[in-house]
């Protein structure tokens, strides 16, 4: 081996090791819990910041602009959605009924953990009844609902949603791709359910709110 070879080597691990702490620092931006009266989206901020990283290292390698245009535009995007302007990159698609998705993948993903939990819930004893409302009123004590009609009752929100994504009448690939996860997890492991509902708890802060 040459030491050129070597020194091009070193430069590849240089670079790396650079691309490794820039993502770090995005992950921890990204995790940044804002301050109730903070407007500032940290998770746009750290998605943009790993990004610019990922940019950054393939060009230093000497990737093709035009191969990283995919990057350069979603990072485009994104600050114009930070600023207030259009960008058909982050404009939600329409569904075939002429509206628009009504949640997000983060809230669909709630959903079906939440649905998954009262399965499981019910797999260790509980009554439907029970398990639902366990798993409702935690969602609410952090203002997250099943429903985004404050009239509707939670736990029965909760329930049928459940049963149109068991009958496969759910048409949010996210919340379904979720709780079909979630209950492959029984019988595997003990208590499931439990720990599913406190898990299910933390990521519900991590998320926006529903209007």
């Amino acid at each position: 081996m040459t030491i050129s070879r070597l020194q091009e080597l070193q430069q590849h691990e240089e670079l790396f090791a650079k691309l490794y702490e820039k993502l770090i620092a995005a992950d921890r931006t990204f995790k940044t819990e804002p301050a109730d009266s903070d407007s500032q989206n940290f998770q746009r901020e750290g998605i943009v910041a790993a990004l610019i990283a990922v940019q950054e290292y393939l060009r230093a390698q000497g990737v093709e602009a035009d191969i990283r245009d995919p990057i350069r535009s979603m990072i485009g995007a994104l600050g114009d959605l930070e600023n207030g302007r259009m960008n058909p990159i982050t404009d939600p698609n329409k569904r075939e009924g002429g509206g628009r998705n009504s949640i997000s993948n983060d809230d669909a993903a709630l959903r079906g953990l939440a649905a998954g939990t009262v399965t499981l819930l019910m797999a260790s004893g509980a009554k439907l009844q029970e398990a639902a409302r366990r798993v409702a009123r935690a969602l609410s004590q952090e203002g997250f609902t099943i429903s985004n009609r404050e009239d509707r009752d939670h736990t029965q929100s909760l329930i049928n949603f459940r049963k149109a994504l068991m009958a496969g009448r759910g048409k949010n690939e996210t919340a379904a791709g979720v709780y079909n996860n979630a209950v492959s997890l029984h019988p595997k492991e003990p208590n499931a359910g439990e720990r599913l509902l406190k898990e299910l708890t933390k990521k519900v802060k991590k998320v926006s709110k529903p209007q």
